[in-house]
């Protein structure tokens, strides 16, 4: 899974096959998978954005087919790296912090 961090990374990987605006592919984002997995950017204004995107955290943050569900199944699949509170992907780190 290849996390698709703003409208920049999402015009890159997906090409003509994002939507009209960043919103509307994040909100499609199972569309995109298991591959790709849009998200806006986490930036001082991804706090505006989802207090007006009020589907994000249900839809997307905590259902079983958004990022939370993404969490289970990779965990469910890999190993810690060392002996601490490493992990193997960025994901878990960044859900961690969240």
């Amino acid at each position: 899974m290849t996390l698709l961090v703003g409208q920049y990374s999402q015009k890159r990987y997906l090409g003509s096959d994002r939507k009209s605006s960043m919103t509307e592919t994040v909100k499609a984002f199972p569309e995109y998978g298991p591959k790709f997995f849009p998200l806006p950017h986490p930036s001082w204004r991804s706090g505006i954005w989802m207090q007006r995107q009020p589907w994000f955290e249900q839809e997307v943050y905590l259902s079983s087919d958004g990022l939370c569900g993404a969490h289970s199944r990779i965990e469910a699949v890999k190993a810690p790296v060392g002996h601490g509170n490493e992990h193997a992907d960025p994901l878990t780190d960044m859900l961690q912090r969240v």
